[in-house]
């Protein structure tokens, strides 16, 4: 039986391990207590029923590896939600083993990683599924600091599972075939939950002024189209971000640890930002940031597989940061010129394919962040493909009307998530609402180039 049921419960209690109780079981899909989500490639996670013959485990996490994917492809469990600064699922102070079943169709060897440790360090273990199309539970023991990380010693809010790692324990090793990994019953000791809201700016950050698409390439805006990011906090990262509304603005939400990278390194994804002769980026913190960092980079890859060289702006060596009024909007806009090489070779921005910041400062909201030319279009030129969209609030359907060719349509949630998207190519769609959730959503449309942002109730 899948469950830990009383009995086993007690049982577990006098060989001494009270404190150790069932994380998760994903018997709900989604996860009613959780949120889970494949990286870097991986064919997909999903919940799904017991694959061995006459199984009576319900249901687990399916990871499918692909050879397609980043050998460090993998799946996260996360129970850290936006808005809440202490809400861990995990305590690995002294105990620090977590118990997990496993049921692959190839014997390899998983990598655990565990992270949102508000301060704790990272940490990663690794051990060896052994038994090809038969369950067996794996303990990993926090305290290898295999991946570059150290020991556990907190409570966490993330496991980490990764199932390409080498059984030398030295890195990865990509797949060679496409093969299925189940994870179910996640057992640890359990970490109290302490809910602390963070600081939350009162404003959105400032209406940006309307540009022609070709001269903006931006990475995240609710006036211009963003270009594909692969992954806003990167794997190598030490910092976490949420997609947040504040005021009605879709808005990213860091928690930093050192550095945040947003990677979008896929081929294809990469950008030339050489004709671009600025950046822009708003940022709001509750903290004071005089004597604070803030260095930006961007990562040129030159036609290759890895960074060539970067050029990047420090922000505690220069006034660009020196914000006195901590908990306000403060605009950055800086010219690619003043930007330092990094890395040797010329100041190349060819191929940029990550962006990185660097910080002490804790928490920061940022929004509007692009590199742009030229000088903004009049108000009275945007406004020649202005939209319509009715009824507002609407229960199940959703009208939109320009004066221009409506180019796409994406609606999103208050937390930033795409729940629908249509191309239409025409002046006028409507869109089928009746199976969203009631609530607020974000209408982003792009017409003749321009974008425009609309709130809308769904009764």
């Amino acid at each position: 039986m899948k469950k830990i049921t009383t009995s086993l419960f007690l049982m577990i209690c006098s060989l001494g391990f009270a404190q150790q109780v069932l994380i998760e079981d994903f018997e709900t899909a989604p996860p009613s207590s959780f949120t889970f989500a494949g990286f870097e490639g991986l064919g997909s996670a999903t919940i799904a029923a017991d694959p061995a013959a006459g199984g009576t485990r319900m249901n687990g996490l399916k990871l499918v590896n692909v050879p397609a994917g980043n050998p460090w492809q993998g799946a996260e469990i996360i129970t850290i939600s936006a808005g809440v600064t202490n809400k861990r699922a995990i305590k690995l102070r002294t105990d620090k083993t977590i118990k997990v079943d496993v049921y692959s169709t190839k014997a390899f060897t998983m990598l655990c990683k565990v992270e949102l440790g508000d301060g704790a360090p990272n940490s990663a273990a690794s051990q060896a599924y052994t038994t090809p199309n038969e369950w067996q539970t794996l303990t990993f023991t926090m305290n290898q600091s295999l991946d570059g990380t150290g020991v556990a010693n907190g409570d966490y809010g993330k496991i980490v599972f990764f199932c390409n790692w080498k059984a030398s324990n030295d890195g990865f090793a990509k797949p060679t075939s496409e093969f299925s990994v189940y994870v179910d019953n996640i057992v640890a000791e359990k970490a109290g939950v302490v809910v602390v809201e963070d600081p939350v700016p009162p404003t959105a950050a400032p209406e940006q002024p309307n540009r022609r698409p070709e001269d903006v390439i931006s990475l995240f805006s609710s006036k211009y189209s963003d270009i594909t990011i692969d992954a806003w906090s990167a794997t190598w990262d030490d910092s976490d971000v949420f997609d947040v509304e504040v005021a009605g603005n879709a808005t990213k939400k860091i928690k930093f640890g050192n550095f945040l990278g947003v990677d979008f390194s896929t081929p294809g994804n990469h950008k030339d930002l050489s004709e671009m002769t600025n950046f822009h980026m708003d940022i709001w913190t509750p903290t004071a940031t005089l004597d604070k960092s803030f260095n930006i980079k961007f990562s040129n890859w030159q036609g290759g597989t890895a960074e060539a060289n970067a050029v990047g702006y420090s922000g505690n060596n220069s006034n660009y940061l020196k914000n006195p009024n901590p908990g306000t909007w403060y605009s950055v806009d800086l010219k690619f010129s003043d930007f330092m090489i990094e890395g040797g070779g010329s100041a190349l921005r060819n191929d940029i394919a990550q962006f990185v910041i660097t910080s002490n400062l804790k928490l920061v909201y940022i929004d509007n962040i692009y590199a742009y030319k030229g000088e903004p279009l009049s108000t009275k030129g945007f406004e020649t493909s202005r939209v319509r969209i009715f009824p507002n609030p609407a229960s199940n359907s959703l009208n939109i009307v320009s004066q221009g060719n409506i180019e796409n349509i994406s609606l999103f949630s208050v937390l930033g998530q795409k729940v629908l998207e249509k191309s239409p190519k025409t002046n006028n769609v409507t869109l089928n609402i009746s199976d969203l959730q009631k609530g607020i959503y974000f209408v982003k449309a792009t017409i003749e180039g321009k974008v425009s942002t609309t709130k809308i109730v769904k009764e």
